[in-house]
């Protein structure tokens, strides 16, 4: 069965860092949640275990010696949740300051993964994703 997580949906997080996570992700995303920093942007990655995985695989083909510091850097922000009875994840603090997530966030699907943004920063990036350059390479690609 192939990931595909779309759509963006406001949300907040509560005092002990819960945040409901929509049913569409959720759904798409399965019971075992992978969470890291985003490693391009100010957000929380949520990969599916089965996505993770594969990534695992490319990590674990680094030489020791090249590959130590990134092995250190990735699996040092990772944290595997689960959702509550309630749709709920909680987030680990050093993920909500990582990507400064206070109250109100944004989840988007990204494809194969889904992220957490800050109402805040969501809003900068989505100006990015509106710039001439990226919406003249998305007319190449035939959208």
């Amino acid at each position: 069965m192939r990931t595909r997580l779309f759509g963006e949906y406001a949300h907040t997080i509560d005092k002990k860092k819960r945040m409901f996570l929509p049913a569409k992700i959720r759904d798409g995303i399965g019971e075992n949640i992978i969470m890291i920093k985003s490693l391009s942007a100010k957000c929380i990655a949520l990969y599916p275990e089965s996505e993770w995985e594969k990534f695992e695989e490319k990590l674990e083909s680094i030489p020791d010696v090249s590959g130590s510091d990134v092995v250190r850097r990735i699996y040092s922000s990772l944290a595997e949740v689960q959702t509550d009875p309630q749709g709920r994840i909680l987030i680990p603090q050093n993920l909500c300051d990582y990507a400064e997530l206070e109250k109100n966030v944004v989840v988007i699907g990204a494809g194969k993964h889904a992220e957490i943004w800050s109402d805040v920063n969501r809003g900068v990036q989505a100006e990015k994703e509106n710039s001439p350059e990226l919406l003249a390479l998305i007319r190449e690609l035939g959208f």
